[in-house]
């Protein structure tokens, strides 16, 4: 499988959609609710993470403002959502 790291983000809003409409199949409109909006939150927040990291890389180390601490704190969040992501099947 390869990394959320790697996707760009027409690559990942390709593959929740696609998986959002094989997942849909036999639920009930409350749980297609649900799971779109699962979604949909999942990809936003990729999305804010990835423009995070950008941000912070941009600037450090040259940027005093921006910590190592933020930097590696935003990176674990990263991965901790990576792995959220990741599918249950190997």
């Amino acid at each position: 499988m390869e990394s959320l790291w790697n996707l760009s983000a027409g690559q990942f809003t390709g593959a929740a959609l696609a998986l959002g409409a094989l997942l849909m199949e036999g639920l009930t409109p409350d749980q297609q609710a649900q799971l779109g909006n699962l979604l949909m939150l999942t990809g936003q927040m990729m999305v804010t993470y990835s423009a995070q990291i950008l941000f912070l890389q941009s600037r450090w180390p040259q940027e005093p403002a921006v910590t190592r601490e933020q930097w590696e704190q935003l990176r674990r969040r990263l991965e901790d959502l990576e792995r959220y992501c990741a599918p249950p099947f190997p």
